[in-house]
């Protein structure tokens, strides 16, 4: 069994541009993320944004992306619905069952209490078909094969 090897950034804020340090950190850790993988480590690399809070708010209406997300609700690309699931005040995180450790957070070990909210989804299934041929049609897209594989077989064939 492969040892394991996980490696994570800060998470950017998005209320501003890019700047040098962000790509500086994902770019450094990608390439440990690669080199350990290289090794034969079996390698968890995360990385993100953080989209929310009053800050976002604020910048959002200062560049009137209402327009974009306007757009594509019209399209019928983004939709209203709920998300149900298991929640961790504590980490104010969403945990499957398949994830909680006997029953309890992965995180911190504390109780889960199921939780709904409402949000916005993107209808990613309107363009499966298209991803689908995008993908087999260009070979390399994504690597390794195996991988290419899992996401078309177990993720985007199966209903998006």
């Amino acid at each position: 069994m492969a040892k394991s090897f996980s490696i994570f950034t800060a998470i950017a804020y998005t209320s501003g541009k890019p700047h040098i340090g962000n790509t500086y950190e994902i770019v450094l850790a990608d390439s440990i993320a690669r080199y350990k993988r290289l090794k034969g480590y079996d390698v968890y690399f995360q990385t993100g944004t953080d989209e929310h809070g009053e800050k976002i708010e604020k910048k959002a209406k200062e560049n009137n992306v209402q327009k974009i997300f306007k757009k594509l609700y019209d399209k019928g690309d983004i939709y209203k619905g709920e998300y149900r699931g298991l929640y961790c005040v504590p980490c104010e995180s969403f945990w499957t069952e398949s994830q909680l450790v006997e029953g309890t957070c992965p995180d911190c070990g504390r109780e889960v209490e199921e939780r709904k909210e409402e949000a916005y989804f993107f209808r990613l299934s309107k363009y499966q078909k298209q991803l689908e041929e995008y993908i087999e049609s260009h070979p390399d897209f994504i690597q390794p094969v195996a991988r290419k594989n899992e996401m078309l077989n177990n993720f985007i064939k199966p209903g998006l």
